[in-house]
């Protein structure tokens, strides 16, 4: 997939200055132009409210005040190798220090613009903050290797349920999973049900009694009320076990309790949502395009940008929209991107507006990966 972020540079220098100006300051991205010697030269809102910082506060700092980094500098933020220019765009991940909090982390995509003599001018970056993410993701990966150890020490609560004389047993672990000591447990396939949560107790009794019925296995996903009140998320699985007579006898099974796990995977799907929604309504065109140039998602501001509506978009190839002499000065740097000796680019790209006039823009296109560093789609 492709994410190309778009422009509008026509028209006078002044009006190109004042809406990329404008485009600049109200970006929800942290957006900030540092100079060649790490001097902060601007800076927007989103940047300061991400640092704690004021306007002025940044602009009397350098990118190595902020980096959080043993010795402050890092092979992406080096002095050396920001003065020399010598990379034209690279992307790192990076743990800042904000004012009076914990340090944070941050993807930083920066990209070189130089002068007309090719001489370093400043770098403009864009910072993402993945400090929420990736704590969540910690906290996923304990949470998986706590459920790993469990299955291997076979901590696993278990019970079986003889149908005939509606007798239930339940291991010491489902009994703490549960909350509840075994001299108050009836013992009843009814007492367990009880203490299923009320609004998911009709889904898990028809799951069983349908499994039994069917003489099949079974899982699912159901809350519990423990005796103290709290709700905790289970899951189960169970199978049927037929009697000499080829009848049901026996359902007997295990549950673990999973409600860690389930927080983490909700705040990951809310975080995914932010992004989406953050995605959707920038001020500024973005799109997903896929390897073959078909788009996969792009934003209202592209659209209008183009003069388009997302089903003539989608009718069509990003470089069906280039002018012609432009269509090929980016394929360079995507054949860099794809043998992996870039990580983005930045690129000044004529598109031809629905109406026919022409549209200058600046293009920034960095290319997204999967598992085992697989080409996804480009941003």
């Amino acid at each position: 997939m492709v994410h190309s972020v778009g422009r509008e540079i026509t028209g006078t220098e002044e009006a190109r200055a004042d809406w990329l100006a404008e485009s600049f300051d109200q970006a929800e991205l942290g957006m900030a132009l540092i100079a060649p010697d790490g001097r902060f030269t601007r800076v927007n809102g989103a940047l300061c409210r991400l640092l704690g910082y004021g306007v002025d506060d940044l602009l009397e700092m350098t990118i190595f005040e902020v980096v959080d980094e043993p010795g402050r500098e890092t092979p992406e933020w080096s002095r050396e190798h920001l003065r020399s220019g010598e990379r034209s765009s690279f992307e790192a991940e990076t743990r800042l220090r904000a004012a009076g909090s914990q340090p944070l982390t941050a993807l930083i995509s920066a990209t070189l613009v130089r002068n007309p003599r090719g001489e370093p001018r400043y770098y403009a970056c864009q910072f993402f903050d993945l400090t929420h993410r990736n704590e969540a993701l910690e906290r996923l990966a304990a949470n998986e290797a706590k459920l790993a150890e469990a299955q291997q020490l076979g901590r696993l609560g278990s019970w079986e349920w003889e149908i005939a004389s509606d007798r239930v047993v339940w291991s010491d672990e489902l009994y703490r999973i549960y909350g509840v000591r075994p001299d108050r447990f009836p013992g009843s396939y009814g007492s367990y049900l009880d203490k299923v949560h009320p609004d998911d107790r009709a889904r898990v009794a028809r799951v069983i009694e349908t499994a039994v019925a069917e003489r099949r296995g079974w899982s699912l996903d159901y809350r519990i009320v423990r005796a103290d009140g709290e709700v905790r998320m289970v899951h189960a699985r169970g199978e049927v076990v037929l009697g000499d007579d080829g009848r049901p006898a026996i359902v007997r099974g295990t549950a673990q309790d999973v409600t860690e796990s389930r927080r983490v995977e909700d705040a990951l799907r809310a975080a995914e949502q932010l992004f989406r929604r953050a995605f959707d309504d920038a001020p500024i065109g973005m799109a997903l395009i896929d390897l073959e140039g078909r788009w996969l998602r792009m934003n209202r501001a592209i659209a209008h940008m183009l003069g388009r509506t997302e089903q003539d978009l989608r009718a069509m190839r990003l470089s069906e929209l280039s002018h012609p002499d432009d269509r090929a000065l980016d394929r360079p740097y995507i054949k860099e991107l794809l043998a992996g000796r870039r990580r983005s680019y930045a690129i000044e790209k004529r598109y031809v507006h629905a109406d026919g006039h022409l549209i200058h823009t600046l293009v920034h296109v960095s290319l997204m990966h999967g598992d085992g560093e697989r080409p996804l789609y480009f941003l």
